[in-house]
């Protein structure tokens, strides 16, 4: 016996059953995925905790990246996560330091000149040490005055290949201040020498960064702390600062983003969630907006990387 066709309607009406259910599907996994990523409204308060640390300290007020790893503490976490090995080596004199000696490494990007500068704090030793020599070596190695301080050209070893540098030692923070290169790297050495002396202002007299370091809870207790004043991965902001902080068992990765008004970052929150899509917390304090990832602390290494 034949088969009897459907009757046109009821496929039909078929169709729009299956349309229905699959609408119905659709607006609840967006109901429910907008729950999830809803932002929560924070008001900044009109005085702000003065900040300090190593940033406040060195990093000049027209630094553009500016990136701090507290070595110690995720050696403490995870040993793996920083490879035990060369930091930083010289031929003249002959010194070496290896990540071990290192406490935590502040790294400063600056456009005049166009130059980087690394201050490293070390541990007694190491810094005993690379002090005793520079001292022996200045009769043989040129030196600079910067103030009260002596400026060494030195050359060393990277990647197999020899590096001119300009640096120079801190006792109050046993720290090792260098740039490489020539006179570009002397002129990075003084400028940011010059926040530590008090005659170059530091990035953390700009009120709009204090503003985004206070979503992150300030400048001490992180693991890595990150700031790029240029528009990072939302193109539509203004700068970013990124935090890697411990949490139990896990590790957060903490993203805000600066744009120029309240107004703009509320109509820019979608952006800032297509930027971080793994994060699961938003918040929008004024003209910033925060997002906050948890990640397991196996990917404490990716959270440094992400720093730089």
């Amino acid at each position: 016996m034949p088969r009897k066709k459907p009757k046109r309607g009821s496929v039909a009406l078929g169709f729009v059953v299956t349309v229905g259910v699959l609408s119905l599907f659709t607006f609840v996994l967006l109901e429910s995925s907008a729950n999830n990523r809803a932002v929560t409204v924070v008001q900044i308060p009109s005085n702000i905790p003065a900040y300090s640390g190593l940033l406040q300290r060195y990093a000049p007020s027209d630094s553009l990246p500016v990136r701090f790893d507290n070595l110690t503490a995720i050696r403490a976490i995870n040993q793996s996560v920083i490879a035990n090995q060369q930091f930083f080596e010289l031929d003249e004199p002959s010194v070496s330091i290896g990540t071990l000696a290192v406490d935590s490494r502040l790294t400063i990007g600056l456009t005049v000149p166009n130059d980087t500068v690394t201050i490293a704090t070390l541990d007694p030793a190491a810094f005993a040490n690379l002090t005793a020599a520079l001292e022996g070596a200045s009769s043989v190695i040129p030196t600079e005055k910067i103030a009260n301080m002596t400026a060494y050209a030195a050359a060393g070893t990277q990647s197999n290949e020899t590096q001119a540098y300009w640096l120079t030692l801190v006792p109050s923070d046993r720290a090792l201040v260098y740039s490489p290169g020539a006179n570009d790297a002397l002129q990075a050495l003084q400028h940011v020498i010059g926040v530590y002396r008090g005659t170059v202002a530091s990035i953390l007299t700009d009120t709009e960064v204090d503003r985004m370091l206070y979503a992150v809870n300030g400048t001490e207790g992180h693991l890595a702390l990150g700031i790029q004043n240029f528009a990072g991965s939302v193109q539509t902001g203004q700068a970013t600062v990124i935090s890697v902080d411990s949490a139990q068992s896990s590790v957060v990765f903490t993203y805000v983003v600066r744009f120029t008004d309240a107004n703009q970052a509320a109509a820019q929150v979608a952006a800032v969630q297509a930027a971080y899509i793994s994060a699961h917390q938003f918040f929008r304090y004024d003209e910033l907006v925060k997002a906050v990832e948890v990640q397991p602390i196996s990917q404490l290494k990716v959270g440094v990387g992400l720093v730089g």
